[in-house]
């Protein structure tokens, strides 16, 4: 990591890594439609918790994505959110922003690119 923080490649990367982790999640959903969304991530959770890892990094990832469920699943309990299929659009949406829009600025930090004009 460099000494001002991520570089751009970096938090990019893990941003196209949450969204596409939630699009295959919102996938599993649809294709569940019988099931509790709530359920489906429920058991998404429990089966990321009873993987072992190889690695530190394999670890960390996994706790990464517990984490981002569990945040998905109060949100929708605090009635932020309708329902899990809701929440997930509107963090694809939020994720989808953030890429278009981040830039690093000359002075290292995450920045949002101007607009054209």
């Amino acid at each position: 990591m460099p000494p001002s923080g991520f570089s751009k490649k970096a938090v990019s990367g893990l941003l196209q890594f949450v969204l596409a982790d939630y699009k295959k999640l919102m996938e599993l959903i649809e294709n569940e439609r019988q099931k509790d969304s709530a359920a489906v991530i429920r058991s998404v959770i429990g089966g990321l918790k009873g993987k072992s890892s190889n690695s530190e990094g394999e670890k960390g990832l996994r706790l990464f994505m517990e984490a981002n469920y569990e945040d998905l699943l109060a949100e929708v309990e605090s009635g932020k959110h309708p329902d899990v299929a809701s929440a997930i659009q509107y963090e694809i949406g939020n994720l989808e922003s953030a890429l278009s829009k981040l830039h690093i600025d000359e002075n290292g930090d995450i920045a949002e690119r101007k607009g054209k004009g």
